[in-house]
């Protein structure tokens, strides 16, 4: 009867764990003026997921989760980055530019240079 109860307290457990996960909601900014734009690491997802600059505009990142996470795009990259930690970088040319972080390659973004 023990052995029962625990089974389905386990399963019951297992299965509110997988609807409670993260998941990483498709939101987009645009940044006007002369500001940068940041984007946080939280919830092993990138907030916003998608953001829109301008040529010449950096994106700055900032860390806020306990485990490491990386901003790692094509010829790109922020390498380790612990809590707290931040990385910069300027997009001069137009284009998208699709990254992920090399530890969690579920966590993707976008940045979109116009």
């Amino acid at each position: 009867m023990i052995r029962t109860f625990v089974l389905i307290f386990t399963l019951l457990l297992g299965l509110a764990l997988l609807a409670c996960r993260p998941t990483q909601l498709a939101r987009s900014v645009i940044v006007t003026g002369a500001s940068p734009g940041t984007v946080e690491i939280s919830g092993f997802v990138f907030e916003p997921a998608e953001i829109t600059v301008k040529a010449g505009d950096t994106i700055t990142w900032t860390n806020g989760d306990a485990a490491a996470h990386t901003v790692a795009g094509k010829g790109w990259g922020s390498g380790n980055l612990n809590r707290g930690d931040k990385f910069s970088h300027r997009f001069d040319a137009v284009g998208a530019y699709d990254y992920t972080c090399a530890y969690h390659p579920g966590m993707k973004g976008k940045v979109t240079v116009k």
